[in-house]
């Protein structure tokens, strides 16, 4: 079957961005390892976020109080990407606050 000169016409090149997702890196901003796993990242919390970020809720004594105590889940956006918003919410159910960040193609 003959293509027709639209498909075999090269696409032009896409800009391309590469990124990493949230995780539960299990690793808090004050240990040195975290500065090592997140070189080349921009972290969206210490780029965009608002207060200190903590997610991880104690439990079972202080689970109610809807804060979290320390920091081991994170966004990151790798080169070609832009945090632009991130915020934590915690549950009063659970051992994690829920965070949710949002990230841009930087058009830089």
């Amino acid at each position: 079957m003959p293509r027709s000169a639209a498909s075999s016409t090269p696409s032009p090149p896409r800009e391309r961005a590469t990124g990493a997702g949230p995780g539960d890196i299990n690793t808090a901003p004050t240990e040195p390892e975290f500065a090592r796993f997140v070189a080349g990242f921009a972290d969206a919390h210490a780029e965009v976020g608002v207060g200190p970020g903590l997610d991880v809720l104690a439990r079972p004594a202080l689970e109610g109080l809807g804060i979290g105590l320390i920091r081991i889940d994170v966004v990151l956006a790798g080169p070609g990407l832009r945090p632009i918003t991130e915020v934590e919410a915690c549950p009063p159910v659970g051992d994690h606050c829920l965070v949710r960040a949002t990230v841009e193609i930087d058009p830089s």
